[in-house]
């Protein structure tokens, strides 16, 4: 129930047409049984569903939205140390950055294209990602 609303915000960007892909982690500690339930959810309203990279922890909070501004496309992302989810938000102290910058969201792009396809991580120019650049 936590997520609700950010089931519903995902549910009508699909159905606008809009391409929606999350990371999610099933091995998440306490969380299996309902993230293995968001999963199937997700896919049942047409989101492409990623489960991150095997062997490694996929513990980011990031949201990216590429939209078309006239002839170009604009990159809006948010970064956070917290979960989406309005209980937990009350009880922690978060870190969240909101961005336009063009090389740090074509960075973020970068990532999700690599969670997706399990391709080659090219090269970050302003995005740390353990454990390539931290380790």
């Amino acid at each position: 129930a936590e997520y609700m609303g950010m089931m519903v915000l995902l549910r009508e960007a699909v159905r606008r047409g809009k391409e929606v892909m999350v990371v999610l982690e099933l091995k998440a500690r306490f969380d299996e049984e309902a993230n293995i339930n968001w999963a199937e959810m997700l896919e049942s309203i047409g989101a492409q569903v990623v489960y991150g990279v095997v062997g490694l922890k996929t513990h980011a909070k990031m949201l990216l939205v590429t939209r078309r501004e006239g002839q170009h496309l604009r990159r809006y992302a948010h970064l956070s140390t917290g979960n989406y989810n309005p209980k937990t938000a009350r009880l922690y102290t978060d870190l969240s950055y909101l961005t336009a910058d063009a090389a740090l969201t074509a960075d973020i792009d970068n990532v999700f294209v690599h969670l997706a396809s399990q391709s080659k991580l090219p090269r970050l120019n302003r995005l740390w990602l353990a454990p390539f650049q931290l380790h």
